[in-house]
């Protein structure tokens, strides 16, 4: 009896050995709130965190995930730090995650969050915020494969980065529908459509992509590999995409891989440029007509156009009063014949050249009859 329980005891202390203290082991904490984990307060789920947080920084000191049905309320703001105890943690999404209602915004600093083949849901003026070191990754979804912002505002900064996101409609990586996007810095690449925007697509109601610096290259779609907007179809439609800054867009292709495409706009004009985009490709206007102002830029000049496709044709585009104008093109022209005649990028304009004298304005091309005041009298005879 004396040798059974001998042996009792040295399995027991080979299995816990003598001095173990029996309390919750550290790997419970997955993260704190503070300081440092030994004065800040400690929880043993990242959710758990969030709804205490109070605008606070979550340190992360373990790998954490988002449980299948998260979701974030209004009011509720965080940030998280997946550096908490000077390792890389990541955060993996285990189902989308839903930040909803007005107040609501999330943070991510130095942190790779894995969507795992989900996405984040955004609405009601809610709000992310990517910094230095975050990572969005592998995210997939019909609309957004990172995020689908149904309203709201999703921010990019310096130093973070979008990649390997896929979406199987349109957004590679976020879709927008009355929403936000400002890019301020890193690089989104790697991502596709299977139709529009390769990158950021903007196919629905009121939306301002707003491209200050960082870099997106590399990504995909039917139409649109790196930015495809839409003015279609719908009246109040207000899309619009603004250039500015350092922004490098370069190398985004269609789906064959081959034909680059960076940002494809369809529908009335809503391009704002003031630098240069880079790529074999960079703007494709595929609602404008020849001879037409396809974009305009607000309080800046515009220092370079770079390439860009216009209607389906590589003409010739340059700044004019503040707004960017095809120059390399005619629609119609007054004269003998096209070569000595004189050439007019717009009927207006040649209407408007007429004035009193009586002459033929000769069409080339299909146009359109834009707006003009009466007191513009013309005599004119249209061929």
């Amino acid at each position: 009896m004396k040798l059974r329980l001998l042996a009792l005891l040295l399995a027991f202390c080979m299995i816990f050995p003598l001095g173990y203290v029996f309390e919750t082991s550290a790997s419970d904490i997955v993260c704190y709130i503070g300081e440092d984990i030994e004065t800040g307060k400690t929880y043993n789920t990242l959710i758990e965190a969030i709804m205490d947080a109070n605008r606070e920084t979550i340190h992360l000191t373990s790998d954490v995930t988002f449980e299948e049905g998260t979701v974030i309320p209004a009011g509720t703001k965080f940030a998280v730090d997946g550096q908490g105890d000077g390792k890389n943690h990541k955060i993996t999404l285990l189902g989308n995650v839903k930040i909803t209602g007005y107040g609501a915004e999330a943070t991510f600093n130095s942190v790779t969050v894995d969507l795992n083949g989900f996405q984040f849901y955004l609405d009601g003026r809610s709000q992310i915020t990517l910094n230095a070191g975050a990572i969005f990754e592998n995210g997939e979804a019909d609309f957004g494969g990172a995020a689908f912002v149904q309203s709201g505002t999703f921010t990019m900064n310096e130093g973070s980065i979008v990649r390997n996101c896929t979406s199987k409609s349109d957004g590679g990586a976020f879709a927008l529908n009355g929403a936000k996007f400002d890019m301020n810095g890193g690089i989104i690449t790697g991502c596709s459509a299977a139709t529009y925007g390769g990158a950021i697509s903007a196919i629905r109601e009121t939306t301002a992509i707003t491209l200050v610096a960082g870099k997106i290259t590399g990504n995909s779609a039917q139409s649109g590999g790196a930015v495809y907007v839409n003015n279609v179809g719908v009246e109040k439609h207000l899309n619009v995409v603004k250039v500015s800054g350092g922004i490098e867009i370069s190398d985004n292709t269609l789906s064959d891989s081959a034909t680059y495409s960076n940002i494809e706009i369809t529908g009335p004009d809503a391009f704002c440029l003031s630098n240069k985009v880079t790529g074999s490709v960079g703007v494709s206007m595929a609602g404008a007509k020849n001879g037409g102002e396809i974009g305009f830029v607000e309080n800046e000049s515009i220092t370079e156009v770079g390439n860009l496709a216009y209607d389906g044709g590589a003409y010739e585009i340059t700044a004019a009063d503040g707004k960017l104008i095809v120059t390399g093109d005619y629609v119609c022209y007054v004269g003998d014949n096209e070569e000595t005649g004189t050439k007019y990028k717009t009927l207006k304009a040649a209407i408007e050249d007429a004035g009193d004298k009586d002459v033929t304005i000769h069409l080339v091309t299909d146009v359109l009859w834009e707006e003009m005041s009466a007191n513009q009298g013309a005599d004119f005879i249209i061929d």
